[in-house]
């Protein structure tokens, strides 16, 4: 679950960012909100046609470990569309949609060298 703050993404964005975040996040910017494992994913609409992808990886105690979005923000810190993220708990209860962690990539890659040199009907 989440255990980052408001406070945690406010002082990873600049004051305009966490501003224009705020706005965003209030006009019910954010969709597709989805919570699997430790990874967080969202869309977020913004000035362009196309939505953006918002990527947040949680550390074992649900703190933001790192952040991203495809938007071409690049002046340091967060972005609006991040800090739409910032209520955490709040904007989580109703609208996210939890599934179950991706299969560890071990396990994956020992499924390949598995299935290696099969046909496609064996499989």
């Amino acid at each position: 679950m989440f255990a980052f703050t408001e406070g945690d993404i406010r002082s990873s964005a600049t004051s305009q960012s966490f501003a224009r975040g705020q706005s965003y996040y209030h006009s019910g910017a954010v969709s597709a909100l989805t919570l699997r494992g430790d990874q967080l994913t969202a869309r977020v609409a913004g000035s362009d046609y196309e939505s953006y992808r918002v990527n947040v990886a949680l550390d074992q105690d649900g703190r933001i470990a790192s952040a991203s979005c495809t938007c071409p923000y690049d002046w340091g810190g967060y972005c609006k569309h991040i800090v739409t993220l910032r209520g955490g708990r709040k904007l989580a209860a109703p609208r996210t949609r939890y599934l179950p962690a991706a299969p560890a990539r071990g396990r994956v890659g020992s499924l390949s060298r598995q299935f290696a040199g099969a046909t496609r009907p064996q499989v």
